[in-house]
């Protein structure tokens, strides 16, 4: 076998125990967020920083961690209603949106934060 071979070889199986790694351990290290992404402090900014951590796949790999957490303090009513079951056993479907116009208030204004999560034929 080649050098060149062999450092080809050696590279591709750091790099899928690499990968490996990351998958194992994305969630405790969160190797694709950076504070730094959200410097821009104005409300735009600060919308983006809250949507972040409630996306469920966002670059903070703690999936719908945050999502529950904000379910459960801030929407408690929600939280404990048995008709909304369904939405908090699926919020890893959640979509979030930003500056997103709506309708639902018959006023087509623009909501700082949205989110969306379809279950079967159940929007939430």
């Amino acid at each position: 076998m080649s050098i060149v071979q062999s450092l080809i070889n050696d590279v591709s199986q750091k790099i899928n125990a690499l990968e490996t790694a990351q998958a194992l351990y994305s969630r405790q290290l969160s190797p694709d967020f950076s504070t730094f992404d959200y410097i821009n402090t104005d409300e735009l900014g600060l919308s983006r920083i809250l949507a972040a951590l409630l996306d469920p796949k966002g670059s903070h790999a703690q999936q719908e961690s945050f999502l529950r957490l904000f379910v459960e303090h801030c929407l408690p009513v929600i939280y404990k209603d048995d008709n909304w079951q369904v939405f908090l056993n699926n919020l890893e479907k959640t979509e979030v949106f930003l500056e997103e116009i709506t309708g639902k208030s018959n006023t087509q204004r623009r909501m700082d934060i949205y989110l969306r999560c379809q279950v079967g034929d159940h929007s939430y």
